[in-house]
């Protein structure tokens, strides 16, 4: 199992010869060893519900000094035949903090962690509602990858929506600076205030009529400074 590589396992999950007795039996979790002390630490993070010595009909008889923790999704993660345990009911747990150290307490043949899960949390802490340690973790961290990776693209979405955001922003910016010049552009086309010596030339009513499109002006004004220039010169000769 690859949650458990690291670990010796003595007695997988599932049914097995009971190693004090030799009787066929159901074994409800998995036995692994590290070392005698081992610092434990939690394979998920959870609230712990029990802390300390296990009794009989209480869910953990025979199971030792116990870290009993429930998960967000409210499976019972039961950490048992430990040497001392090393948090408090009701603490918070995040994965990899230690619940206890590795021992030998309780109906065991020799120092280890026997790691259970169970379904529910009730009652006697959810006894008899176990499942497969091993495929329920392995499960839980498929799903706790994607939601990384899924993380990571509604990041990078987020990311790519804001820089298009500032784009949009610069382009409507851009396209106000140039509504700006256009209305400047039309207002100097449509100006219809006469210089003097167009007034003295042609007469203050010469314009009426003539520049009531944008482009009337600007070629009005081009024809009428040829017009002044050529009836200017006219004169002279």
């Amino acid at each position: 199992m690859k949650v458990f590589e690291d670990w010796k396992i003595t007695s997988p999950y599932g049914y097995r010869a009971d190693p004090i007795n030799g009787n066929q039996s159901f074994h409800t979790g998995i036995d692994l060893v590290k070392y005698h002390r081992y610092p434990i630490p939690a394979f998920i993070g959870g609230v712990v519900l029990f802390a300390g010595e296990g009794v009989a009909g209480a869910g953990f008889g025979g199971y030792g000094n116990v870290v009993a923790l429930m998960d967000e999704k409210g499976y019972v993660h039961c950490y048992c035949h430990l040497d001392s345990v090393a948090v408090a009911k009701g603490q918070t747990l995040s994965k990899g903090e230690i619940v206890g150290y590795q021992g030998t307490t309780g109906r065991s043949t020799g120092s280890h962690l026997h790691y259970e899960v169970r379904s529910k949390d009730s009652p006697s802490y959810g006894y008899g509602s176990h499942v497969d340690p091993g495929k329920y973790l392995e499960a839980l961290f498929e799903n706790e990858e994607d939601d990384e990776m899924m993380k990571e693209k509604v990041a990078e979405l987020e990311s790519q929506v804001a820089a298009l955001k500032g784009e949009c922003q610069t382009l409507l910016n851009t396209a106000e600076a140039h509504v700006e010049q256009i209305n400047a552009l039309k207002a100097l086309l449509t100006d219809q205030n006469v210089p003097e010596w167009f007034t003295k030339e042609f007469g203050e009513d010469a314009l009426n009529g003539i520049v009531d499109s944008p482009q009337g002006p600007n070629l009005f004004w081009r024809l009428a400074a040829v017009a002044f220039r050529l009836r200017k010169n006219n004169n002279q000769s």
